[in-house]
């Protein structure tokens, strides 16, 4: 795959831990725990960092209203357009990243040991939102972009890595959610608008616009058998669990509350021989360790159906 040339400085800290090598960025604030050069699964875990360094400012509530356009500068804005239209997130997605260590460990010991690649935020979501495009992502903060920049470099240098031999790469990007009580999956296909998850099936001729066109080019499955048929990632997680999931043969459309189809790293990385999920877990999947870890798991299991089986 084709990716973009990001400039990082090279003095990164490299590590090991339990056998992994640990890079961290020259901010100290990003960390790419390097997979295996066989491993083909790129993990993200982009907001559940907790550091709030005072140089790297923070990020408003909402941007400016300015003639039909949102701007995200370091000015902030109180009137009630502005408020309305321009807001943004701060919040953390917490324990997203506990959950994603356990995804990477049960994906290893589903492949015979093959780590996955994993790239981690540091830096609070209040300060940068690597999600986002860069302005919304840090109001113009010059340090915050040098953090917004090494997150994408890394992210870049592991989906290069997983992509080579012309590899499919499963590109998984994962948060957290409050305002649905089941776990949503985006592959930018929206909810409830005519070319949406509302069909009674999605035809496989959106399969270009959606984070899955890889896949239906290689599995010999169609679009819809895998948003919501039963060899789903929703299907295979909620056939074996009490976990519910949007969108799943049970729960093929998100009928109340929130559902979000993707965001900018699913628009951006999930191309040519990329496919990519944005994983948005619900509060109880998230709620105590002993949850957390059982629903990685079955998660990780439905990942590593789809290794087996459709790539």
């Amino acid at each position: 795959m084709k990716l973009p040339v990001v400039v990082v400085a090279t003095c990164a800290l490299f590590l090991y831990a339990h056998g992994v090598q640990i890079i961290t960025s020259p901010s100290g604030l990003i960390r790419y725990a390097v997979g295996d050069v066989e491993s083909d699964v790129v993990i993200s875990a982009a907001h559940d960092g907790a550091m709030e360094p005072p140089e790297y400012g923070k990020r408003y509530p909402n941007g400016c209203y300015d003639n039909g356009n949102c701007v995200f500068n370091s000015t902030y804005c109180t009137d009630k357009l502005s408020v309305e239209v321009c807001s943004t997130t701060l919040t953390r997605d917490t324990h997203t990243l506990n959950i994603t260590n356990h995804l990477a460990d049960r994906i290893a010991n589903g492949t015979g040991g093959v780590r996955p690649h994993i790239i981690i935020c540091d830096l609070a979501r209040s300060v940068v939102d690597v999600n986002r495009h860069i302005d919304e992502a840090t109001f113009g903060n010059d340090n915050a972009a040098v953090v917004f920049h090494e997150y994408h470099y890394y992210v870049q240098q592991a989906l290069g890595i997983a992509a080579s031999g012309n590899r499919t790469v499963f590109f998984l990007d994962i948060h957290g959610q409050t305002g649905n009580n089941k776990t949503c999956l985006g592959y930018l296909i929206d909810n409830d608008v005519p070319d949406g998850l509302i069909q009674d099936v999605v035809p496989d001729s959106q399969a270009p616009n959606t984070s899955l066109a890889q896949l239906v080019r290689v599995s010999g499955q169609s679009l819809d058998a895998l948003l919501r048929g039963p060899e789903s990632i929703g299907g295979l997680i909620e056939s074996s669990s009490r976990f519910q999931v949007i969108p799943s043969p049970n729960n093929p459309i998100s009928l109340a509350g929130f559902y979000y189809h993707g965001g900018i790293n699913l628009h951006k990385y999930a191309v040519d021989t990329v496919i990519g999920i944005q994983a948005e877990i619900n509060v109880e999947a998230r709620r105590t360790e002993a949850v957390r870890k059982e629903f990685s798991y079955l998660f990780g299991d439905a990942v590593l159906y789809w290794l087996k089986n459709f790539f």
